[in-house]
């Protein structure tokens, strides 16, 4: 007589796990390399690039596979020692923001900005980074840096006083110079407003600078400019 054993299991659970699994799985590839970001995944303890999506393949100017097989030190100019301070950084979790300089295919030089965390893809730790290339906004800031002090330059050459005025608000901003010309050093006249302006003017001429304001305001007339007095601090009137 021949007997067969038969051995129920309910896997429903199990495959509802793995389902689960291949689904998250799925999605991450999606958003991995779908998306128009840079994203790059990383051996926090050896800079291995893991993992690089397609996104990065065209701003790094490699193919995939020859991203997929160089270290992040190939591509930052930084220092091995630095990069790895950045990294364990990154991993720790202590900072999530960073600016660096990456080198291109082709050589160039960008200035970009990494968004970087930690992320535990099958037990292992791995670091997920999202580049930006910031390249064309640090110059445009280092610009307008050079602009600034070349028009501070001006400014103490020519020995003019200077005053911004917040409409808005009523802040006013002296330079040093300014405050000169009616006798105070800039601390004496803290915290400044346009108040300051109106309470040091000769009351005659408040008037006259006020409908001048007026009519530029008003686009009457191109810019404001007129002559005025002002109080001094040692007490006499100087014509600014």
């Amino acid at each position: 007589i021949s007997h067969f054993i038969v051995v129920k299991e309910d896997v429903t659970e199990q495959e509802a796990t793995q389902l689960a699994l291949r689904e998250s799985e799925a999605l991450y590839r999606n958003m991995f390399e779908n998306n128009l970001a840079v994203k790059l995944l990383i051996d926090p303890h050896t800079g291995q690039i893991v993992d690089a999506n397609p996104a990065a393949a065209n701003f790094y100017g490699y193919s995939l596979d020859k991203l997929k097989s160089l270290r992040i030190q190939d591509i930052n100019i930084l220092t091995d020692a630095e990069i790895q301070a950045e990294m364990d950084l990154a991993a720790s979790q202590q900072h999530h923001v960073f600016n660096f300089r990456h080198r291109l295919a082709n050589g160039e030089i960008r200035d970009v900005e990494v968004y970087s965390g930690p992320i535990i893809i099958m037990g292992v730790q791995h670091l997920h980074s999202i580049i930006l290339d910031v390249t064309a906004r640090k110059r445009a800031e280092e610009a307008l840096r050079q602009n600034e002090e070349r028009l501070q330059m001006i400014l103490q050459g020519t020995q003019v006083g200077t005053w911004e005025w917040n409409v808005l608000t009523g802040e006013a901003i002296f330079n040093e110079r300014w405050a000169e010309i009616v006798g105070y050093t800039l601390s004496e006249l803290s915290p400044s407003t346009i108040q300051t302006w109106f309470e040091l003017t000769h009351p005659d001429d408040l008037h006259t600078a006020m409908q001048l304001l007026g009519q530029h305001f008003t686009g009457q007339v191109p810019f404001y400019s007129c002559e005025i007095r002002m109080k001094h601090k040692a007490g006499h009137w100087v014509w600014i």
